[in-house]
């Protein structure tokens, strides 16, 4: 699809802003929040997410599939965008702004499960709708580094909320109040929209009949080149997920500087926004698996330093500026890899499309987020069980927790994004889909 308008790509790219603005703070928020604040501890947030986000990974596949077999009159995509809308705005509501009295481990995992289910509708059929949208190496380069970045603005919008509210108040729930609110206003409008705004395949009625579901699933199981990005998107999602999981305790209890943390945090998706465009220049002189290789392996870099370092500062009158240096450069790692790794699942997502006569995007990127969302629910699971249960770390004692188990903490927030930071970069650096490559594809099929 060619001639896509300004409007059109705008309105196409603000659609992260619902997973981006209401699922990010669940991590860095809402977990810390029930956990400590409304009581229902650390291992047991730690399983309920856990369980949610694992039974989210099976709606994946079957989202994949619905959105290639069942397209409508308006296109193969706008309609489950619709469909996610109703999903979003009760389950912002109940999470996060719960009645207090009605709050227990059931009422939280109903709640995630319902927003989760939301989020696959929009963002699983937003990743395919971009393989229609942007044809190209470069073009899909362009459209997903966009994408990433608008991801960026809707979460510096929403961390800034709680980081101005800091300087009145250090209420956690005032912070949340403001995301939710923010959120369910926001939300609609933009949803509402993009359908009308941004074209769809016209065409899709026609492919119905043409997707067998076996071949698909064959397909995106079996590729070599999908699933070294896939599993190298895994590492990322978990490094990732378990650093944002930890950040807001780790600022609390390492640092001893709770003030600070919501300003960290916004510094942190500040730098995260400028080196995307950093990481989106060096792949289009480049290529796209070499900078995300690169973009990768900056960040164990910096994380390893800080680690080294982190002995001789924390707990002297330099912390807080360990801190602010190590969210300003980490940073900078944090969006860049990301969308080129998606713009280089499109691209295989293109050649399987060529080769097989019939349109399987959906199937494709269905294959790539359940797979994330695997290493998204273990990262919060699996370090809230260690700490309470094995280590005794408590998190409403804060920094007052013993040495050891802060130690642990610690270990854990800084060793692992490192070494799955590392694992990702050395696997997406094989990748052997170049732009030269990609071109004679298409070359040779439109001939």
């Amino acid at each position: 699809m060619r001639n896509i308008t300004q409007s059109s790509i705008l309105s196409y790219v603000s659609l992260t802003f619902p997973a981006s603005a209401a699922a990010m703070p669940i991590v860095v928020y809402i977990l810390p929040y029930y956990a400590d604040n409304l009581g229902l501890g650390l291992s047991i947030v730690g399983l309920i997410f856990f369980i949610g986000r694992m039974l989210d990974v099976f709606t994946d596949p079957f989202m994949g599939y619905l959105i290639d077999k069942y397209p409508s009159r308006w296109g193969k995509h706008k309609h489950w965008i619709a469909i996610s809308l109703p999903f979003l705005m009760v389950a912002i509501y109940l999470i996060y702004l719960p009645n207090q009295s009605m709050v227990s481990p059931a009422y939280l995992f109903f709640s995630l499960f319902i927003a989760y289910l939301g989020f696959t509708l929009l963002v699983v059929t937003q990743l395919s709708w971009s393989v229609v949208l942007a044809p190209s190496y470069d073009e899909r380069t362009r459209l997903l580094t966009a994408r990433e970045f608008v991801s960026l603005i809707s979460m510096l919008v929403i961390i800034a909320l709680p980081a101005l509210i800091e300087i009145y108040t250090s209420s956690l729930e005032a912070k949340i109040q403001s995301i939710g609110v923010t959120s369910l206003l926001l939300i609609p409008l933009i949803i509402i929209t993009a359908l009308i705004v941004v074209p769809d395949k016209k065409d899709a009625l026609t492919e119905r009949a043409q997707v067998p579901a076996l071949e698909m699933l064959k397909t995106v199981l079996v590729d070599k080149e999908l699933s070294r990005l896939v599993f190298a998107n895994l590492f990322l999602a978990f490094s990732q997920s378990l650093f944002g999981a930890l950040s807001i305790i780790v600022f609390n209890t390492i640092f001893e500087l709770p003030e600070y943390s919501a300003r960290a945090t916004l510094l942190y998706f500040i730098m995260g926004a400028v080196g995307l465009f950093i990481f989106r220049s060096l792949s289009l002189k480049t290529s796209k698996h070499f900078s995300a290789s690169i973009c990768l392996a900056f960040g164990s870099f910096i994380i390893i330093l800080a680690w080294f370092i982190s002995p001789y500062v924390i707990g002297t009158q330099y912390s807080i500026y360990l801190l602010f240096a190590f969210t300003f450069f980490y940073g900078l790692s944090f969006a860049g890899a990301t969308p080129l790794i998606m713009a280089m699942v499109g691209d295989v997502s293109e050649m399987k499309e060529k080769e097989s006569g019939y349109s399987k995007s959906g199937a494709v990127y269905a294959y790539v987020t359940t797979i994330a969302k695997i290493g998204f629910s273990l990262a919060a699971a699996i370090p809230y069980i260690i700490l309470e249960t094995f280590v005794g770390f408590e998190v409403s004692l804060g920094a007052n927790n013993s040495e050891f188990s802060k130690a642990v903490l610690w270990n854990i927030y800084m060793l692992v994004p490192f070494f799955g930071y590392a694992i990702a970069g050395l696997m997406i650096y094989s990748h052997p889909h170049s732009r030269e490559k990609v071109s004679e594809f298409r070359g040779s099929n439109e001939l």
